[in-house]
């Protein structure tokens, strides 16, 4: 089981990939940062609305123990923008623009409920 042993939310002073969708974190952005243990010690850089997803779209009950991983990450957002667009749209999109709309679903209604 992943141990996060520390988190921060610094400003990235130089560009860095998050370790959810893979897309960069721009110099001047703020980003979540953990100090993580599974065998060895590690970190985990990842955008504050990636981040937010995880929690919105309950992926921790994907999680095998091993923290959930970019796969993981991408299979979620792919089935939540493809039934929020369409398949044809979908798969139009590049991979900058489904996080886009990934990031504009947050606190949106889904299936009745509003998230929060």
């Amino acid at each position: 089981m992943v141990e996060i042993l520390k988190t921060t939310y610094p400003i990235a002073r130089k560009q860095h990939i998050c370790d959810y969708c893979g897309l960069p974190i721009q110099k001047g952005e703020k980003y979540c940062n953990d100090t993580c243990k599974l065998d060895d010690i590690y970190t985990w850089k990842s955008h504050l609305l990636c981040g937010k997803l995880t929690s919105e779209w309950n992926m921790a009950d994907s999680d095998d123990g091993y923290g959930i991983r970019d796969d993981v990450f991408w299979e979620y957002v792919h089935d939540n923008v493809m039934d929020d667009v369409g398949e044809d749209k979908y798969e139009e999109m590049s991979d900058e623009d489904i996080m886009k709309h990934a990031y504009g679903m947050i606190g949106k209604e889904k299936d009745g409920v509003q998230n929060v």
